[in-house]
């Protein structure tokens, strides 16, 4: 089927046309705003958190209302999004503790987004001063289901290119995206640029450069998030709790261990873990452990390791 081209390819941090799946999450969003509505005003702040990528900022546009002009009218609430709380500063603490005791008794519902550490953030300021102790359990966004993956690839690929791909076309695309809402815009990317330069995106050739194009996509949002460390080897630092997940078999693990894993190396486990955290390379589970929020980026650092293992040549004896 030939292209038309309908709309550009939106940028790796716009928005993409279609947006599928967070039914409960929106729910919950929705409920919230109608508590607000209600005359409810001291829920405090509602967090989205989640690593970078995962879709925070478009899940929280959806529910926004306005207000007309700055005076309230029945039936509206003004929806605040703060987004990248985590990186609050204290001189702004007294407005938010304000806007989260809500004692001001306005229909104002605050969504604050940020990573999966935000809530120690608001709890522990840096300069010392009191900080927001209890917020209500936050919104974690995580993978999408192997469905809802699949109706992003198809309906984003369809409303930006004018292409409805073949079934299994779309199923090898959200395959390959794990879910993950920004590598689902990877594939979508992928799959765009090719039905725009050879008129279709089938299987076969067409489709394996698709998957091609959006693991480079792939790759490179994990470098960028690497990078963002502002460490000078940060696949390097990252080995540690890479092999100590390895070889528990598992996700996660608690911090302290995490911490220990770096006994022996040249890096400082705690340095390392905080940052890793701090950039969204590592997300601080509620539970006290810490994982990789993407299990894909965990692979993709133990095939680093292993290229960077292989590349070295054996010592001289």
């Amino acid at each position: 089927m030939t292209a038309t081209a309908l709309r550009p390819m939106p940028g790796d941090r716009d928005p993409l046309p279609h947006f599928a799946g967070r039914i409960a999450e929106l729910a919950e969003l929705g409920e919230r705003l109608d508590n607000v509505l209600l005359g409810n005003t001291t829920g405090g702040i509602q967090l989205i958190t989640g690593v970078p990528g995962a879709g925070k900022s478009q899940l929280a546009a959806l529910k926004q209302a306005a207000s007309n002009n700055g005076t309230w009218r029945d039936g509206e609430a003004l929806v605040l999004l703060i987004d990248e709380m985590q990186t609050i500063r204290p001189p702004a603490m007294e407005n938010l503790q304000t806007l989260h005791r809500g004692d001001h008794g306005c229909p104002i519902l605050v969504v604050g987004i940020g990573l999966q550490h935000t809530q120690t953030v608001l709890a522990q300021p840096a300069d010392g001063s009191p900080g927001i102790s209890r917020t209500s359990p936050p919104i974690v966004l995580g993978t999408l289901s192997e469905a809802e993956a699949r109706e992003a690839v198809r309906e984003n690929v369809a409303a930006i290119a004018g292409v409805v791909l073949e079934g299994e076309c779309v199923a090898k695309l959200a395959a390959a995206s794990h879910g993950f809402p920004q590598h689902v815009h990877a594939y979508v990317a992928g799959a765009v640029g090719v039905v725009r330069e050879q008129g279709a995106c089938d299987e076969g050739p067409p489709l394996a450069d698709a998957l091609r194009r959006g693991d480079e996509r792939r790759a490179d949002y994990y470098l960028d998030r690497l990078a963002s460390m502002d460490a000078r080897d940060p696949i390097g630092a990252m080995a540690a709790v890479v092999a100590a997940l390895a070889k528990r078999g598992a996700d996660a693990m608690l911090v302290d261990d995490a911490i220990a894993a770096f006994e022996g190396t040249k890096h400082d486990g705690q340095t390392v873990i905080e940052t890793a955290i701090a950039r969204g390379v590592l997300v601080h589970h509620r539970d006290g452990t810490v994982g990789f929020g993407i299990p894909s980026f965990q692979a993709f650092l133990h095939e680093k390791l292993l290229e960077r293992d292989a590349a070295v040549p054996p010592a001289a004896h």
